[in-house]
């Protein structure tokens, strides 16, 4: 079932800036989304606008069937989290998380009930009485998500919650927020420039670069199939290697080496694959000058140059590399990905003759 509906969404600004135009999205119930791209594609200005704290210029918002155009935020049912945790520094945590259940006036009871609840869910029963100067950063956001959970909300909108929050907590916090998801059995839009907090936290990613929808699919289906060269470059730690083809009378080479493809005689295609499927194999005609090595503990990244173009592969052998020498590479055919040249979009998986 389709909770919310995106239909034609446009934003535009006085200014005549045009950020988000003709924008199409279902998303359905219990479902976590991640909206993901670069700063600046939109995805902050589409939940805003989901939330009620921006304006659609055209198009419809439809929740549960209903136009939420001109509705305001208080009466969409939507718990919003943001980036900067807000809350009031002279209130305690019990009172920041009931603060907005005070607002509609609530009763007492039900709110002290309902915020012991969350504190309970969130490990916060222990600070209730403290105030948000006396907290951790962690333990400020737990007050930030306690405060949307007492809410009871049917949507969780989250704008970069884990920014402002260290490495190693962004990693619990991450896991803590898809707990929560689960168990409320929410319904979660959540943004992030962070990749990492995509692929680990959603169910369906929608990809997005300068208002556009590039891919929507789960982190399975956008890391193995990106649609185009866009994706492929960033999704992925390292991202996915592209180099052109040369094609001389419709036969494609990657250096010197022809591949065997069923392609258009004239079509430019770009090979792309991954690092953990390409390896050293010095037999190979594909030849990599060596730049840079990334040891990670376990496996290391070697960064070299084809043919003037950046590759990278995960090596986990105990081979030592000098920066400038020449190292042969293989790949694995099958998750070999190509794209055209022009559209950047993906060609049909199976070009192997």
């Amino acid at each position: 079932m389709d909770l919310i509906e995106l239909k034609r969404i446009n934003k535009q600004y006085e200014n005549k800036e045009k950020v988000i135009e003709d924008f199409d999205l279902n998303i359905q119930k219990g479902d976590f989304t991640v909206f993901l791209g670069p700063s600046g594609c939109g995805k902050s200005t589409l939940l805003r606008m989901i939330a009620g704290l921006e304006k659609i210029s055209a198009g419809e918002l439809l929740i549960n069937g209903e136009l939420q155009n001109n509705l305001p935020p208080k009466e969409r049912d939507i718990a919003m989290v943001f980036q900067n945790y807000a809350l009031y520094p002279h209130m305690s945590v019990e009172k920041n998380m009931g603060f907005g259940l005070k607002m509609r006036g609530i009763d007492k009871q039900v709110i002290k009930q309902k915020v012991a609840d969350a504190a309970k869910i969130l490990n916060l029963t222990d600070y209730l009485d403290k105030f948000p100067g006396n907290l951790s950063g962690g333990q400020q956001q737990r007050v930030a998500l306690g405060r949307a959970i007492v809410r009871e909300s049917e949507i969780y909108l989250m704008d970069e919650p884990l920014s402002n929050l260290d490495a190693k907590l962004r990693a619990v916090m991450r896991e803590e927020i898809v707990t929560l998801h689960n168990q409320m059995a929410a319904t979660t839009i959540y943004v992030t420039h962070d990749q990492t907090e995509a692929m680990t936290m959603a169910d369906r990613i929608v990809i997005l670069n300068h208002g556009d929808i590039q891919q929507i699919g789960s982190p399975k289906e956008v890391y193995q199939r990106p649609q185009n060269m866009f994706v492929a470059s960033f999704i992925g730690i390292p991202p996915m290697n592209l180099i052109p083809l040369k094609n001389v009378a419709g036969k494609f080479y990657l250096e010197d080496a022809e591949l065997s493809l069923k392609a258009d005689i004239d079509q430019q295609l770009v090979f792309g694959v991954r690092p953990e499927d390409a390896f050293v194999d010095e037999s190979a005609p594909l030849k990599m000058k060596v730049t840079y090595i990334e040891d990670m503990g376990a496996d290391r990244y070697v960064h070299g140059l084809v043919n003037g173009t950046k590759f990278t592969l995960r090596d986990s052998s105990v081979n030592d590399y000098q920066v400038d020498q020449e190292i042969g590479v293989g790949f694995t055919a099958q998750q070999v990905s190509f794209f055209d040249q022009v559209s950047t979009n993906r060609v049909e998986d199976n070009l192997w003759k």
